[in-house]
């Protein structure tokens, strides 16, 4: 009989000293991947030589978190400049097949629109496969800009939800006006009719994967943690009552 699949729902800490503290059965490490910032600026580097050097700062982080019992999934976030050519996915499958994928559950996250298959929601067949071999999951995104809308997953997968700030995500937060109280380009509170749509999409992906881990990256003002129980009680994920009330000010005002 096929065990019941498990949904995680959690807001992201931006502080990594406050990672075991996450209500989560296991917390969750990010690592913002540079692969693709090698030759920007000037800057070049060995590219194999820079892959194994990043592939043991990540194992050592891994492995730590893994024997404190601490390890649920390791995020790899890819350069927004790393574009899809035939050197990238080279490196993309050099640094992939020298990780722990088979004891660990990683996921990537893909930020340049390249990878993206054409004009579609899925992600290039190439990329696709290389993560299929290793059981890497793709990770799926909620926020401005076109995204990888569906993928296979390996049995595991990871969400994010970044916030919709459509207005600022690109054009520059120091372009807000003076009236604007948002603190960055995440300070997005989802409205419960943002979250609903994601309900049988979520639901869909259970039939299939054992793990589903969901993030909420619209850290400020605990907005992510307000959006983190709403979407639990949508899902129907039991937790304790908590109410968060987000407060939109700069100033103690009339405190």
């Amino acid at each position: 009989m096929k065990p019941e699949p498990s949904v995680i729902v959690a807001p992201e800490t931006p502080h990594a000293p406050q990672v075991p503290r996450l209500p989560l059965a296991a917390a969750v490490l990010a690592v913002v991947a540079l692969v693709g910032y090698t030759t920007v600026g000037g800057l070049k580097t060995n590219v194999q030589q820079f892959a194994a050097d990043l592939v043991l700062v990540i194992q050592t982080l891994v492995d730590g978190l893994a024997q404190a019992g601490l390890l649920g999934s390791v995020l790899l976030q890819l350069s927004p400049f790393f574009s899809k050519d035939e050197s990238n996915l080279r490196t993309l499958e050099a640094v992939l097949e020298s990780l722990s994928s088979l004891d660990y559950d990683y996921a990537v996250e893909f930020r340049h629109p390249s990878w993206r298959d054409g004009e579609g929601d899925m992600i290039d067949p190439q990329a696709a496969e290389i993560l299929r071999q290793r059981s890497i999951a793709l990770a799926l995104i909620d926020g401005p800009g076109p995204h990888i809308r569906r993928a296979e997953g390996p049995g595991h997968a990871y969400i994010r939800f970044h916030g919709r700030n459509y207005d600022i995500w690109y054009r520059g937060e120091r372009e807000r006006g003076e009236d604007d109280l948002r603190l960055n380009r995440y300070d997005y509170l989802y409205s419960l009719q943002e979250l609903e749509p994601w309900v049988p999409r979520i639901r869909e992906m259970e039939l299939n994967e054992q793990m589903i881990r969901i993030y909420f990256n619209n850290h400020a003002r605990s907005k992510a943690a307000k959006n983190a129980l709403q979407l639990m009680d949508l899902l129907h994920i039991p937790h304790k009552s908590k109410e968060i009330r987000p407060q939109d000010q700069f100033t103690l005002g009339c405190f």
